[in-house]
């Protein structure tokens, strides 16, 4: 049951860069799990490529905002 609940949860990180696109911080989430997601729009008629898009929602315990490193708290 306990190996069950761990598969469910994930770390994360969200980078965050500046405006020449060096990381300038890193967000990393801890028990990171999805709790709502939009549906996939699929048309076969279409010859052109077609990009997936969806929003998501996440859920988590805890956030830690990093310096660009990932190891040193900001």
């Amino acid at each position: 049951m306990i190996d069950d609940l761990k598969n469910q949860f994930s770390d994360g990180s969200l980078t965050i860069l500046n405006s020449n696109f060096k990381t300038a911080a890193v967000v990393k989430f801890l028990d990171l799990f999805p709790y709502t997601l939009t549906s996939l729009n699929f048309d076969a008629t279409i010859s052109d490529i077609q990009y997936f898009t969806a929003e998501v929602s996440f859920k988590y315990t805890v956030y830690n905002i990093l310096d660009a490193d990932g190891r040193t708290r900001l």
